[in-house]
């Protein structure tokens, strides 16, 4: 039985009005005005493929018993108002094609179970409050062609094995706090139309790839949080010295540079200062304790905006060495 009541102006709870439907297949109440909790007698129907619940006002969970629809191609919970983890039990609907959970306040990570939907064409979790990095196991994804994770709350690098989804046309990953060296394995993408990496804190020293992002999101570059380059310092006077670097090419939206001091190499470090905006290039360090050594690094920070609910901190820049007595040259 197919059943088509999308755009009817349904408010309520949904009711129990279908559990005596066994033939039941097909079931979009898309664009109502539905609220209340995704039932959980749901997962009773074995012969649902088609289950579309998006543009409503649907609150709580995601219901476990949502990995019994084993016959669902297509699924789509976006634009409510869900909480809650994405069950990894979604991982056991395994001929989904379709798979759109964006515009909630989901939380948590993404399942490495969802690497299991061998047949996924399209998987939108965007616009959630998602954290932890992208999982590797979503590289085996091999017929995706459509992969937005945009506007959330992740991290961590690119796995390199996203290089082999190579039936993508689309990847959104703006407006994160992912960040590090992009894989080189995503030159590998050739399908690749569509892309989006802004605002994170990605870079890549490989040509090759910087090349071929350019070629699928042309200004990518201008909107990392990455660290400063050209790291220097002159005396000053005996006990402080003037650090300078080179603005990144991002200065838009609020942020600095931050000037960060440990005793050892590599940190812990501790901050010192930090830049009112991020077209300053240098900061004056006064050596707090006379014969100490100390060992200097830079930082940039962007804070949240509009395009990205996330404050970033880039990596650190190249250390400075130096001490009252004797300024050391930089490791």
């Amino acid at each position: 039985m197919l059943l088509d009541l999308s755009e009817n102006s349904l408010s309520g709870p949904v009711l129990p009005t279908f559990v005596n439907l066994n033939n039941l297949y097909y079931l979009n109440l898309s664009y109502n005005e539905l609220n209340g909790y995704i039932p959980s007698w749901f997962g009773t129907y074995p012969n649902f493929y088609y289950l579309n619940l998006e543009h409503n006002y649907l609150e709580g969970e995601i219901p476990l018993e949502s990995g019994n629809l084993t016959r669902l191609k297509y699924l789509s919970l976006n634009e409510n108002k869900l909480i809650g983890t994405i069950p990894a039990t979604l991982g056991e609907l395994s001929i989904l094609k379709e798979l759109h959970l964006n515009g909630n306040q989901l939380s948590g990570g993404i399942p490495a179970e969802l690497g299991s939907l061998s047949w996924l064409r399209s998987i939108n979790l965007s616009d959630n409050d998602l954290v932890g990095n992208i999982p590797q196991e979503l590289g085996n994804l091999t017929y995706l062609e459509v992969l937005d994770v945009k506007n959330s709350r992740l991290t961590g690098n690119i796995p390199p094995e996203l290089g082999d989804l190579l039936a993508l046309n689309s990847l959104y990953l703006n407006g994160n706090g992912l960040g590090g060296s992009l894989p080189s394995s995503l030159s590998n993408l050739i399908n690749l139309a569509d892309a989006d990496f802004s605002y994170n804190a990605f870079y890549t020293d490989d040509n090759t790839l910087r090349a071929f992002l350019n070629s699928v999101d042309p200004d990518w570059e201008e909107t990392q949080t990455i660290a400063p380059t050209g790291i220097s310092y002159d005396r000053l006077m005996a006990n402080s010295v003037r650090i300078s670097w080179l603005p990144i090419p991002y200065s838009q939206d609020p942020g600095g540079y931050r000037i960060l001091c440990g005793a050892s190499p590599g940190g812990p470090y501790l901050p010192y200062a930090m830049t009112l905006d991020k077209t300053i290039s240098q900061m004056d360090f006064i050596l707090p304790s006379p014969n100490a050594i100390y060992f200097l690094a830079v930082q940039t920070r962007t804070e949240s905006h509009s395009n990205n609910k996330n404050a970033l901190e880039s990596e650190f820049s190249n250390e400075i060495k130096l001490g009252r007595k004797k300024i050391y040259k930089k490791r």
